[in-house]
Formats: C-alpha cells, structure tokens, sequence
C-alpha cells in the first residue's frame, strides 16, 4: 500500500515505519513502500472503492426518498380539496344586531344545524323584529360560514323579551335553510302563521305572558 513522506526538522521520514528517506526517493528502502507524488491522492486499500461508492449511492438514494416523500406531501396540501365554506346571507338594512345569549349546535344526519338565541329590544314592532331576526341571521352565518370556513345549513333564530326567558317564550323567531339542501331533509317548517321568504321562515306570533315578580298583584 503507498505511503508519504513526512517532513521534519532532521529531515524526511517514511510515514508508515518513521525510517529516514532522502527527499527524492520514490521508495521506503525500509518497508519498500512507495511513496505518494505531490498532489496525488493515497489509493483506497481493495474493496474500500466499492464501499465508498456503495455509501455514496445508499446515501444519494436516502436523500431521494426524503426529497420526494416532502414533494409528495406539499403537492398533496396544494391539490387537495379544501372544504367549501356554505351560504351567506346579503347584509340587511342597518340597525343593531340582537345581543346573542347562546349557541347551540344541533348537528345531525351529515348536515350542521345551529339555534341562536338572542335577546330582542323591547318596544321592536314586527318590522323591527323581522330586521333584528335578519340581522342575526346574516352575523352567524357570515361569522361561521365565512370566517370559520363551515358549512352550516340550518339555523333556527330566536328573540327573546330577557336573558332569562326560556326558548319557547320567543317574541319571534325563523328558520333559514340552505338552498342546497335536498327537499327531503328540509327540517319541518315552524307551521302556524309563519311566513316563508326565500331561504327564511318568520314567525311573530308566538304569546309571551308578562314576567311575574313576588310582591307584585298576580305574581
């Protein structure tokens, strides 16, 4: 196997068994290795070629896989479908939005179902309401369908007089369902004297008895 020369202060010396060797020997006269020219690189022992040459290519291969498994997940993000958010309603006219109290999601069979409750001003006349019921209808949607990319494909919307009266004692009420949906898995309709504008079904006769207070003649 070659070897080099090693310059030191008392001379050259063969690397591999430390002998004296003139400057410009070719060989060790000592282990009769042959020393390396300038600039020339030491020859692998045999076998060590093929091994390197098998890691550079384990290596080069290894680099690949991960390369393409990466390209493979960042073409996936790009080319997959994205969720299509679901309807909004156009902005009604202006006038304050309801103060909502709770929501509930009522979710079932495949589709996302919501009920809003929201307490109305008092003194509102059946205008006012069905604006305030707009007005409510349009916040949700806009805030879950658009800004939250759902798909929410009913919502049932209710006025209430307070914060604390129960959902049945509603001043008004509606139902908007999406247009997409299919006729057959409409939730049933409010019934009564309700009125049906487009995607929306208004009510504004349900009774609402006055609160009662101990102390108070008839509380």
């Amino acid at each position: 196997m070659p070897t080099v020369k090693v310059r030191r202060s008392d001379g050259y010396h063969c690397f591999h068994c430390n002998s004296p060797v003139d400057e410009a020997a070719e060989t060790c006269p000592r282990c009769g290795r042959r020393f390396e020219q300038p600039g020339e690189a030491p020859s692998p022992p045999p076998g060590a070629r093929k091994r390197i040459t098998f890691r550079l290519r384990r290596r080069g291969y290894r680099y690949s896989v991960i390369v393409l498994a990466a390209s493979a997940g960042l073409l996936a993000l790009l080319v997959r479908p994205r969720a299509r958010p679901g309807q909004t309603l156009p902005e009604p006219a202006a006038g304050p939005t309801p103060r909502v109290i709770e929501v509930l999601d009522q979710s079932t069979r495949g589709f996302e179902r919501l009920s809003v409750l929201a307490v109305a001003d008092a003194g509102l006349d059946r205008e006012g309401l069905r604006n305030a019921l707009d007005r409510l209808l349009y916040v949700t949607l806009d805030e879950q369908n658009r800004q939250q990319k759902r798909r929410v494909r009913v919502v049932w919307a209710y006025l209430l007089p307070d914060s604390g009266a129960s959902r049945s004692d509603w001043r008004a009420m509606a139902i908007w369902v999406d247009p997409g949906i299919p006729q057959d898995r409409w939730p049933a309709g409010i019934g009564g004297d309700a009125v049906r504008d487009g995607p929306v079904e208004y009510d504004f006769t349900n009774p609402v008895e006055a609160p009662r207070h101990p102390g108070v003649p008839g509380g």
